[in-house]
């Protein structure tokens, strides 16, 4: 009976800590990017509202953390140069219209079409006279 119980103890010992070290490990994903506005929180048309607005005034939004869920794509300004931009586009409920801004990210990207969340930092840049948001990205998840 000792043993089992032992055998039992130990079971939940090691259950315990895996479930903390997972919480622990979330807790601290957390605290490395404190997000100002989470676009991926909200729904399709207040999401799609929200970067329509970042990409219509973005020198009100730049300097702060975003995180936005959305459809990935790859692209060139027509006229532009020769930089591929990585885009998100995000969809309102009725699936007509779409927002999008360009992020810059080292690691891996998914496929095009694939959805795809952003964090990072918004700036503003400028290409052929036009000002566009970037977000500068700490993560993104596929």
């Amino acid at each position: 009976m000792k043993k089992v119980l032992i055998a039992v103890f130990s079971i939940l010992l090691c259950f315990g800590s895996v479930f903390c070290f997972t919480s622990c490990k979330e807790e601290q994903e957390k605290v490395k990017t404190n997000v100002d506005i989470n676009i991926a929180a909200m729904n399709k048309t207040m999401a799609y509202s929200t970067l329509y607005e970042i990409q219509t005034r973005p020198y009100e939004y730049e300097g702060k953390t975003i995180k936005v869920k959305g459809v990935f794509s790859r692209e060139s300004f027509k006229g532009g140069s020769k930089v591929i931009h990585c885009f998100i586009d995000v969809y309102d409920s009725a699936n007509c219209c779409s927002a999008w801004t360009t992020f810059v990210w080292n690691g891996d990207l998914p496929k095009r079409g694939a959805e795809a969340t952003v964090t990072g930092v918004v700036q503003v840049k400028k290409e052929n006279g036009n000002e566009y948001p970037e977000i500068q990205a700490v993560s993104v998840k596929f």
